[in-house]
């Protein structure tokens, strides 16, 4: 039994792989570390991004000295938490260079550069050690990524000695350089030398010279020729690693055929490393003469290690050893080799040591060895989980309202109004209403019936989600944001009041009940005009959200992803799987922070975004309350709370629990878990105000905190019967004969405030229909139709006056000679 429950953790620990956020990789990013605008890079031609997009903690300066590296006159510091993380979207098992950048400038005005450590993906990096100097530092690796997520943390190692970042890079490289690497290691930088280049020299090149951004010191060494050719690209950086053809213009040489070159090398360390080198040669001689060459070894400590020939005219010649034990220093020697007619030359030089990385991403709380038994089992329910965890969208509807064409976007179309509606003219919003989003530069506006319905179908019994956003955007030029009613199935669903600047939008969660949901835009004031920017529908597991009763449709009322920053939306899918919309809050006194992990081994069956779950708050002491409050718009509301919690940073010795109350009534004891989602729920009745309280017990060490929340209110009893089936039977009949009333649709008589404008209704138990009011074009004349019923075998009370002078067009239905209350025709 033990072994089983081990083989179900396990395979639970491998299905957020499928539950991942979707994510954007990068190829080439590179992040301005406390800057406050984007800006395009002219040597690399790649924008410089900004923090938010990738790290929620920390604090941005704009330092009051200049460099003449504009990514370094900002930095980002972090007073806050002893870890603090970038998590860099890049392409999996693919090589990187990832280089981060640290210019102190006495940001801080007190001349104390600090110390602290780098790491990646939880290894250590380095140890940075800032100065006062005018030179930036930089820290750069070779790594090949091991999830879709890059976690770079700055970890605060000495009290008062606060990290900071001015800039973080990671740029694609490709497969075969740095052929020599392992899967197992980063290569740490060393040192990236220009030999024979003079400190004029720039360091960068610009993208055309050099592929992958690195940075070439130029160093020019007194007892060596060194040589400047000139030359123009000639193919000769089309070498193994691609070296920069700005670079292999340069070179030292021996003074005569018979010297060496001696190099020594210092490392960072003085402990024992496993070394990288590459060398570069590439023959710069102004006037080479035919059959002369350079022929030459390297040797590292005294060993050999290689010997080639460069030969003029001819390509790069490029040199990697590895692996190579050095301790503290190495000592390179280039000496001639037998047959050389010019003396050693060197070009370039790389020198890498190598960072052992974590092989196994698993989850370091779970250490078992399974049989044979145990992996197949295993096996099978990685294998069921990515076949019933992946999100089918087959049955969503999504409609991009006045929308003239359908177009796919993230896989799912959306679609144009046509499909699902008969009623309404599509708009543009005004010039200077225009969104970045879009989705909301159209809608559909409907100025002719009271009523106007969407028909959403509905195939498989199931809760669905809808949501219907608005933006007014002065479509009309009236500056006159209307208000009016939504409604669904019969039923009132929220009173629409629009602005004149922002969107809004209405959710709701709702079981079908046949293969179609009717969604609804009711006109309640005379010059008010409904209109909608888009709607759409999506099913729901049945196993989400069991705790909201079916009998009920539940509006959203909030939803938030605590700890972070204002724009930092969480837009639907494909974030989020089930396309929901998470609003950032800070709430006044909470302490935002960041998990010091990017990816979840377990979340809950309310599938929330991991990015949600890895931002939270926290109390700002271990034995303060978080008290959360929430107003309605009703008086007496029931409320389905859902709250979320993962421990965010691993703690051996110290366990977060906390009480978890609605309304002042305990519900559980929450005690969050290391990189995984857990949540808790309650269905609550409130009077006013609804309080959610996280209470610390007393002999807390560690606060309460929270990621994420989710309140729904339950409707008003939801309408059970709709208008008589005869009655829709005999209006279908009229609507299909008369084509001005090809639009109306949902239910007539539902719900009781925005019957259709040309009938009365009467009653509930089933509502029905009592007269049609048709109002001709020309004429103030009501015709009224009296009757019982409308279906067309017992339609029996029809007192038309005269229909002269109307609007309808098409021939007069066989059943109205039939009727016997008719008195004109």
């Amino acid at each position: 039994m033990e072994k089983s429950m081990v083989v179900i953790v396990l395979a639970l620990a491998v299905l957020p792989y499928q539950l991942q956020s979707y994510y954007t990789p990068y190829d080439r990013l590179g992040i301005d570390c406390g800057a406050t605008n984007t800006w395009e890079d002219p040597l690399t031609n790649y924008w410089w991004r900004l923090d938010d997009e990738f790290i929620k903690t920390g604090q941005n300066i704009l330092l009051s000295v200049t460099t003449n590296r504009l990514p370094l006159e900002t930095l980002r510091y972090f007073p806050e938490g002893t870890k603090n993380c970038y998590n860099l979207p890049l392409e999996v098992q693919e090589k990187y260079l990832i280089r981060a950048g640290f210019y102190y400038g006495n940001y801080d005005n007190l001349s104390k550069p600090p110390t602290f450590n780098l790491e990646l993906d939880g290894n250590l990096w380095a140890t940075v050690t800032t100065s006062l100097g005018t030179d930036p530092i930089y820290h750069e690796v070779i790594y090949i990524t091991r999830k879709e997520y890059v976690s770079i943390c700055l970890n605060q190692t000495q009290q008062g000695q606060i990290p900071f970042i001015s800039s973080l890079e990671a740029l694609f490289i490709y497969d075969g350089v740095y052929r020599l690497m392992n899967n197992d290691t980063a290569l740490y930088l060393e040192r990236r030398t220009n030999y024979g280049a003079d400190q004029t020299v720039p360091e960068r090149f610009d993208f055309g010279a050099e592929y992958f951004n690195r940075f070439w010191k130029p160093e020019q060494l007194p007892n060596y020729q060194n040589i400047f050719k000139g030359i123009h690209n000639d193919g000769g950086s089309m070498a193994e690693n691609y070296p920069p053809y700005k670079v292999l213009n340069y070179a030292i040489r021996a003074q005569n055929v018979s010297d060496s070159i001696f190099l020594p090398i210092d490392f960072h360390e003085t402990t024992q490393l496993w070394a990288y080198f590459v060398f570069y040669f590439y023959d710069v001689s102004p006037l080479p003469v035919l059959n002369n060459m350079t022929k030459l070894t390297v040797y590292i400590d005294g060993i050999e290690k290689n010997t080639t020939t460069v030969r003029p005219y001819e390509e790069c010649v490029v040199v990697s050893v590895y692996p190579v034990k050095v301790t503290g220093t190495a000592n390179v020697t280039i000496s001639p080799a037998a047959g050389t007619t010019l003396p050693p030359i060197l070009n370039a030089m790389e020198v890498f040591t190598t960072i052992e990385v974590a092989t196994s991403m698993a989850n370091p709380l779970l250490k078992h060895k399974l049989d044979s038994m145990e992996i197949w089992v295993l096996l099978f329910m990685v294998f069921f989980a990515s076949k019933t965890l992946s999100q089918d969208t087959t049955d969503w509807v999504r409609i991009d309202c006045g929308s003239e064409i359908s177009y796919p976007s993230e896989e799912i179309w959306w679609q144009t109004d046509d499909e699902f509606i008969k009623t309404g003219k599509n708009k543009l919003v005004s010039r200077r209403s225009y969104s970045s989003l879009e989705l909301l530069n159209t809608l559909r506006v409907f100025t002719q019936q009271n009523k106007n319905c969407y028909t959403l179908p509905t195939p498989t019994p199931a809760r669905y989600f809808i949501r219907a956003v608005f933006y007014y955007g002065n479509y009309d030029g009236l500056s006159k944001p209307p208000t009016f009613d939504l409604e669904f199935d019969g039923n009132k669903w929220a009173t629409v009041e629009t602005s004149l600047t922002d969107p809004s939008y209405y959710e709701l969660v709702y079981a079908n009940k046949g293969e179609n949901i009717s969604v609804c835009l009711a006109r309640t004031y005379r010059d008010q005009f409904p209109f909608i920017s888009s709607l759409e529908l999506w099913p729901l597991p049945d196993n989400m959200y069991a705790g909201m009763s079916r009998d009920s449709a539940w509006l959203q009322s909030y939803r938030y992803n605590y700890g972070a920053s204002d724009t930092d939306w969480i837009i639907g899918y494909p974030t989020d799987e089930y396309n929901r919309i998470w609003k950032p809050m800070i709430p006044t006194g909470l302490i935002p922070v960041v998990a010091d992990f990017y990816s979840l081994y377990y979340t809950t069956v309310e599938y929330p975004p991991t990015s949600a779950i890895i931002q939270a708050v926290r109390a700002p002491n271990p034995t303060d309350t978080i008290s959360l409050q929430f107003t309605f718009s009703k008086t007496n509301t029931l409320n389905h709370v859902v709250v979320y919690f993962t421990e965010v940073a691993f703690n051996i010795n110290e366990t977060r629990s906390f009480d978890f109350y609605v309304n002042n009534k305990f519900m559980v004891t929450i005690r969050p878990e290391y990189e995984n989602c857990t949540d808790a729920w309650a269905n609550a009745p409130t009077v006013g105000a609804m309080e959610v309280e996280l209470r610390p017990p007393i002999d807390s060490v560690l606060p309460p905190v929270i990621s994420a929340i989710e309140v729904y209110t339950a409707s008003d009893p939801l309408v059970t019967i709709g208008t008589s089936q005869d009655d829709l039977d005999g209006l279908a009949v009229l609507i299909s004969t008369f084509e001005q009333l090809e639009g109306w649709s949902g239910d007539p008589c539902l719900p009781s405030d925005t019957i259709w404008q040309w009938l009365n209704c009467i009653g509930n138990d089933p509502p029905r229909v009592t007269s049609l009011l048709l109002k001709p074009c020309k004429s103030t004349i009501v015709y009224a139709i009296q009757l019982s019923s409308l279906k067309l075998k017992n339609i029996s009370a029809f007192c038309f006056r005269d229909l002269g002078n109307n609007s309808l067009e098409g021939s007069i239905p066989d059943f109205l000679g039939k009727l016997p209350s008719l008195k004109l025709l």
